[in-house]
């Protein structure tokens, strides 16, 4: 059990594994779902109401931004 182990990337293992023929075919039919899946969502952004008024004609290329923290409101008139 003194065998060396050598760490590979995720993607540098996925590109060795698209070499197989055995493998290939269900990698890349696994990448195109994913690629549907993504535009599907990206779709579902650009519909929702809350974006309606800034909708552009193209779909969002991820996960919308988190917003930032709410502004601090000054005194309240009332606590004269």
């Amino acid at each position: 059990m003194n065998e060396e182990v050598k760490f590979i990337r995720g993607n540098d293992r996925i590109n060795q594994l698209t070499q197989r023929p055995d493998i290939a075919e269900g990698v890349s039919r696994i990448r195109a779902e994913m690629d549907e899946a993504d535009r599907t969502y990206a779709m579902g952004l650009a519909a929702s109401p809350r974006n309606q008024s800034t909708r552009s004609s193209t779909p969002p290329a991820g996960p919308p931004a988190r917003p930032g923290p709410a502004p601090r409101a000054g005194p309240s008139p009332l606590a004269r």
